[in-house]
């Protein structure tokens, strides 16, 4: 039984946001950070992993018009950055530990 409820929360996550549009985006993005990945490239999204009662967009840039969508300047729960789709929590630990590490490099002597 706790293999069934551990199974669903990915499910669980994507049915919290009432935009049936994105569900199976929120879905993949739940189901690759539980296997140790913050983003999705764009194209995985076609594959097997989502449950076929989700759509997906076949192009980004239809996804990008989306309101919960943004680019790496926006403040909007997805965020595509270089054809990836992030979830914005994970996108601003990235891009937080990347400025660190080129200042670092930068201060290096």
């Amino acid at each position: 039984m706790i293999d069934i409820a551990i199974a669903d929360v990915h499910k669980q996550f994507a049915d919290f946001f009432p935009e049936e549009k994105l569900r199976g985006y929120f879905y993949l993005l739940s189901k690759r950070l539980s296997e140790g990945n913050i983003c999705v490239p764009f194209e995985d999204f076609n594959s097997n992993e989502v449950p076929e009662e989700y759509a997906l967009f076949s192009k980004a840039s239809e996804l990008s018009k989306e309101a919960l969508v943004t680019d790496d300047n926006g403040r909007q729960p997805i965020v595509i950055h270089q054809n990836k789709i992030y979830l914005h929590r994970y996108f601003q630990y990235e891009t937080i530990i990347i400025g660190k590490i080129k200042n670092l490099i930068a201060n290096e002597k």
